[in-house]
């Protein structure tokens, strides 16, 4: 754009259109749970991502149920974090690091933030699918003409009205997408890395 941002534009533009379709993803969700979606549906879903890692299920678990309980500030605060963790976790897959050099300069390593990782030239799924996908993440997640959800959450500047059903939908929607990402065989003898396991029973709720 003119203020010589190259994702400012269609960040802005995905940002509208994201605002318009909120409503049918919590009419989506509400459907879904009166046929039978369960939290416990979600975990083992996000549980079969690579991305995710077994010590991250329990965390993982907490932010759904708080979700399916009306608790959004509990949620949104546990799953925005998990969210990134998971992209950190997506350029190894690739052959590519998920660390850089720390700004000081003194030897010292540092993982990649969701601005390095999102960036076009840094986003290790190519193709049209994967253009949408990084723009879909980095419109909700961390550019200021965007929705920006983690850079506003972790840096405090929401207060409590900010935290709402929608937005803790919004959360869960893009937990669920990069749950979708999966590894590539790259040959035959190789298999897709998954943590995938039969989900382990848990209630919807946890005892009083």
């Amino acid at each position: 754009d003119e203020t010589g941002d190259p994702d400012g534009k269609m960040v802005w533009e995905t940002a509208q259109h994201l605002q318009l379709q909120a409503p049918w993803i919590g009419w989506t969700l509400e459907r879904m749970i009166k046929e039978g979606l369960t939290g416990a549906h979600v975990v083992a879903f996000v549980r079969t991502c690579p991305l995710f890692g077994e010590d991250r299920i329990p965390l993982i678990r907490q932010g759904v149920v708080a979700h399916f309980l009306g608790d959004y500030v509990q949620a949104i605060h546990i799953l925005v974090p998990q969210v990134e963790r998971a992209l950190v976790n997506l350029p190894p897959l690739a052959g590519r690091p998920s660390n850089k050099g720390h700004r000081t300069g003194r030897g010292v390593m540092q993982f990649k933030n969701l601005n390095d990782l999102l960036a076009k030239d840094e986003w290790p799924i190519q193709g049209e699918v994967g253009e949408n996908l990084r723009m879909y993440l980095l419109t909700a997640l961390a550019h200021p003409k965007g929705i920006n959800l983690r850079n506003d959450v972790c840096h405090g500047l929401w207060s409590a009205e900010h935290f709402t059903e929608a937005a803790s939908e919004r959360v869960l929607h893009v937990l669920l997408t990069v749950a979708m990402i999966r590894a590539e065989k790259k040959s035959e003898g190789d298999t897709e890395h998954s943590d995938a396991g039969p989900p382990e029973p848990w209630p919807d709720a946890p005892a009083e």
